[in-house]
């Protein structure tokens, strides 16, 4: 990435779906690499004996608050990546007012070039509840972006006992009006049951759904990013290349979410459960199940297949299937076959659990 490169796809006159692809597999990996630099990351830290809230309604404001850090550190960055490059052209600017997007990219006279709109999500959140409900109205479809950070807290580099940091794992990238406009016909092909004899669609400025024929204001369904498409829908808009790639992106993000979060998890837990033991992956790409296992206990999220064969298989004694939101069955195996015991709800209960039911007891 040079100077010249920078100033071609930031001149507004790009394809969009090259600038996309620009995004994704050039510019933002160079800005998650410094993001998660130690200098930059322990701006945001936690250190020793610090903590954050544990109830849901505060570790939500936490997030959120999270979301802008990360967000104001973008726009920082890429500018002194700028200053790095010599690059006076182009600067990345705050939009102060609470609308979309987040961030601009303007030339040096003011002229806007791309819009960003930046949504975050903490990997291990049970309900990613960011949402994207930007109108296609106030959305252009050849320079504004939807940029998606994916973060989840990490410890440090040891040389600060106990703190931890946000990391980001990935930066995703859409072109906002593609993704809006499979946003759109997903949710206006998806009203609820009850409307009644009234529609689902929209007024001038927000999303109404229809209750037994009463409208109102959507509230805060419209748009989540983790429910916003699902695979083989039947309507789709008219296909485009870019609202291929978007798709495909967009598919391969929601599981790519989750996948992060059960590593999370699991990375953090199962050493606890087999001391010494080293934890492994298993991927079957075929049935697309996502397994850790160390010792005798597997976390995994299970698409299909037999859950008491695959414990045969790996003489495993303990088998928690997470889902998307990470709420947990779990089996043991007893008696010669796969015994479910025990559901939770909480990724953070699932340890505790396991613990006070004894499971890996002889």
């Amino acid at each position: 990435m040079n100077k010249s490169d920078i100033c071609a796809m930031l001149s507004g006159e790009v394809d969009p779906l090259i600038l996309v692809k620009w995004f994704q597999k050039v510019y933002f990996p160079e800005i998650v690499k410094r993001f998660n630099q130690e200098k930059i990351r322990g701006k945001m830290a936690l250190y020793s004996g610090e903590t954050i809230p544990t109830n849901e309604r505060n570790l939500s404001d936490v997030r959120t608050r999270m979301g802008l850090l990360i967000e104001f550190e973008l726009a920082a960055l890429s500018n002194n990546l700028f200053d790095e490059l010599e690059l006076d052209e182009y600067f990345w600017t705050y939009v102060t007012a609470n609308r979309f997007p987040d961030l601009e990219i303007r030339r040096r006279d003011g002229e806007r070039t791309v819009r960003i709109e930046v949504k975050c999500l903490q990997a291990t959140a049970e309900e990613k509840s960011a949402n994207f409900d930007t109108l296609r109205k106030d959305i252009d479809p050849n320079t504004d972006l939807l940029v998606v950070c994916l973060w989840e807290w990490e410890n440090g580099d040891g040389k600060q006992e106990g703190r931890r940091a946000p990391r980001l794992e990935k930066i995703y990238v859409f072109n906002a009006m593609a993704l809006a406009q499979l946003r759109d016909t997903y949710w206006l092909n998806t009203p609820p049951k009850n409307v009644g004899d009234g529609w689902q669609g929209y007024d001038l400025r927000d999303a109404i759904t229809c209750k037994e024929g009463v409208y109102s204001k959507e509230q805060h369904n419209y748009g989540k990013l983790m429910r916003l498409w699902t695979k083989d829908f039947p309507y789709l808009p008219k296909k485009t290349l870019l609202l291929s790639h978007t798709e495909a992106t967009y598919l391969a993000f929601r599981k790519e979410v989750v996948e992060v979060g059960l590593r999370t998890i699991a990375l953090a837990q199962l050493p606890c459960l087999s001391p010494g033991e080293e934890v492994r992956r298993l991927k079957d790409p075929t049935l697309g199940n996502v397994v850790y296992m160390c010792g005798p206990v597997a976390y995994a999220q299970w698409e299909s297949g037999e859950i008491e064969e695959f414990m045969k298989i790996h003489a495993l004694r303990v088998f928690a299937r997470l889902s998307s939101k990470y709420h947990t069955t779990i089996f043991v195996w007893k008696e010669g076959k796969a015994q479910k015991v025990s559901d939770v709800k909480k990724p953070k209960s699932l340890l505790e659990q396991i613990m006070v039911l004894n499971l890996l007891d002889d």
